[in-house]
């Protein structure tokens, strides 16, 4: 079982309602208070103090009758008798609401994400990225955090003394990045237990002031402001996958008219491409079904098929040695721009190109795919004439082949993945 997490807002006011002989009665404590939220599965344990003497205690659950009242305050109702809490700001008053909604199991309601993903996928999806050993891993993928802090601290200017939305913060080093940048004021959102660590950081570091986590969906939190900048890492494999994206663009209902996203275009390419040593590898996998006397029995029959499926598997690599071969057989581009109002359901773009050269052996050549993603003043991005972090490659095809066909992208109605189809013919032989 999970420990019940602690929040504390300091500068909290306190008023008590009631209405006894039918006079509304009011009695307001005359200084700040510290409220404790302990949060748990399915209710809230609240507290107030006055230097260590509790003054108000209560329980919200589901069935407690309360409500959110103006910017910054919120309403209990016990028996005959009701409670005014005030916080000092705007954003304390905003974390502790996406807490207690959280809390009440307001996040079983049909909200957008939920509509669009089922539970069990949803709950595998935020377990594995509340991991700091998974954290970790995308931290240490020097081209994309070097390329996000490149292109916010090269456009300082835009997040001077700016109110930034991070989605899906994770740790919170974008937030971090904004912070460096200037901004004065980010709300940094994330749906996993990793906003439990990002707060842990935020406060190691001095930023209270500057920098509030939200946990939650973007799509089930509210923000106490309307935000100037829309930051987030919404990559998935292939751009497309974990669907990222979707919740990245309804984060836009946050932002100001004139505000800017980073990023805010994301291209998928595609293209083809040599490698020999990858081609063998692939072929000495399969040549395990090549044995004649496998204790005693032959495997032999299998190698055809064996061959076949292995070609027909993605393989993700990490580094093509000879990339300089996209700007010689050319490829296929499909651009995403993330600031218009789009629907993610399916994408869908029409290919075509030649194959007219490649290695010692034609065989060897396959299509690669790639994405790049760029923000609003800058041309940082994760492209692979860098160094690349994710291609596939599949099918190979000899040399002189024409090729066509659609690169396709459609979500899963229940999963939190979207599919990737490249449905390639060839047209003919040069």
């Amino acid at each position: 079982m999970a420990a019940a997490v602690v929040s504390v807002f300091p500068g909290v006011r306190l008023l008590t309602i009631g209405d006894a002989n039918g006079e509304i009665q009011r009695h307001q404590e005359q200084q700040a208070l510290r409220l404790e939220a302990r949060t748990g599965p399915d209710a809230a344990g609240l507290a107030l103090y006055s230097h260590d003497v509790c003054v108000f205690k209560c329980s919200v659950s589901k069935e407690t009758e309360c409500s959110r009242v103006g910017k910054q305050s919120f309403i209990i109702t016990l028996g005959c008798n009701s409670v005014l809490i005030q916080f000092a700001t705007p954003s304390d008053f905003c974390s502790f609401y996406n807490i207690l909604k959280n809390c009440r199991g307001h996040n079983m309601e049909q909200s957008v994400f939920s509509e669009r993903t089922e539970e069990s996928s949803a709950v595998q999806y935020f377990q594995f990225y509340g991991y700091l050993s998974q954290q970790q891993n995308m931290m240490q993928d020097y081209v994309r955090t070097g390329t996000y802090q490149r292109a916010i601290l090269q456009n300082h200017s835009d997040f001077k003394d700016k109110i930034v939305l991070d989605v899906g913060c994770g740790s919170g080093i974008l937030s971090f990045f904004a912070a460096q940048a200037g901004a004065r004021k980010i709300y940094a959102v994330e749906a996993s237990t990793m906003a439990q660590h990002a707060e842990v950081l935020v406060k190691s570091n001095n930023l209270t002031d500057r920098i509030v986590v939200i946990p939650g969906k973007v799509e089930e939190i509210s923000l106490p402001e309307q935000v100037d900048i829309i930051i987030s890492e919404p990559m998935g494999y292939m751009l497309f996958n974990e669907r990222m994206l979707e919740s990245y663009l309804h984060a836009k209902k946050y932002l100001k008219p004139s505000g800017n996203m980073f990023p805010t275009i994301g291209d998928v390419h595609l293209a083809p491409f040599t490698d020999e040593q990858l081609y063998m590898e692939q072929f000495t996998k399969a040549n395990f079904w090549y044995q004649p006397s496998f204790h005693g029995v032959d495997l032999s029959a299998l190698r055809g098929a064996a061959v076949d499926e292995y070609f027909r598997q993605p393989v993700v690599v990490s580094w093509i040695i000879p990339i300089t071969l996209w700007r010689f057989i050319g490829g296929h581009t499909y651009a995403i721009v993330l600031t218009t109002d789009i629907l993610l359901t399916c994408i869908q773009s029409c290919v075509g190109m030649n194959i007219n050269h490649g290695g010692s052996n034609p065989r060897y050549n396959c299509l690669i795919t790639s994405f790049l993603i760029l923000g609003p003043c800058s041309r940082n991005s994760t492209f692979p004439s860098h160094r690349i972090t994710t291609f596939t490659s599949i099918c190979p095809f000899v040399i002189n082949q024409k090729l066509a066909g659609i690169l396709q992208a459609r979500l899963h109605l229940k999963y939190h993945f979207m599919i990737l189809n490249i449905f390639i013919k060839i047209l003919e032989v040069l």
